[in-house]
């Protein structure tokens, strides 16, 4: 949620606490519960969020899918992902199962991954679920010369309360950890 909207509807149950207050002392709690109420039916509410984002990368495509596909490196090019652990042996295929651990806001959560489809050299799709939220992300990649485009895409279904920060923050956060993705695979930090 964008910090004016936050301001709005902070400023605005400020007003309503402060309203009830004054007018009716001993109904003080009314908007608190309200509050709480409109939350916990946010959180139960679900939302569906879609974010999608295109690099160019100067390095062939066998190259970009390598890397890419291996989860041993998504640690170097997504911040929040740590501790990546391999299920099974490389190469992955249709069903293969990686862990790994998403840190945020001080706290370490355990995440499951499961490929759901694969395509040698054009796509991968993968499930995960992250405390609540449930998402599919998709890598599709397209040679471009001796550059390869690479469109990374994320469909999440997520309480509703999620959702309003998902969408303007994931978007950052998709563009941020993409170019990141771009100068590891193109300074070749894990090759």
């Amino acid at each position: 949620m964008p910090i004016r909207t936050r301001t709005a509807v902070l400023a605005s149950f400020a007003v309503v606490e402060l309203g009830f207050l004054f007018f009716a002392p001993r109904l003080w709690w009314l908007p608190l519960v309200f509050a709480i109420a409109v939350f916990a039916v946010g959180m139960t509410i679900r939302a569906r969020v879609e974010l999608e984002g295109t690099v160019t990368i100067d390095r062939p495509l066998p190259e970009v899918w390598g890397f890419v596909t291996d989860p041993a490196h998504i640690p170097l090019w997504n911040t929040r992902i740590v501790d990546v652990r391999l299920d099974e042996p490389l190469p992955l295929r249709v069903g293969s199962t990686y862990g790994y651990a998403v840190e945020g806001r001080g706290r370490r959560i355990a995440c499951h991954a499961e490929v759901l489809e694969r395509k040698d050299l054009e796509m991968q799709r993968t499930r995960a679920r992250i405390g609540p939220i449930l998402s599919i992300g998709t890598h599709r990649f397209e040679a471009d010369g001796e550059r390869t485009r690479l469109t990374a895409g994320t469909v999440a279904e997520v309480p509703y309360v999620h959702a309003l920060v998902m969408r303007s923050v994931g978007r950052e956060r998709l563009r941020a950890d993409l170019a990141r993705l771009k100068a590891a695979v193109e300074e070749g930090t894990a090759l």
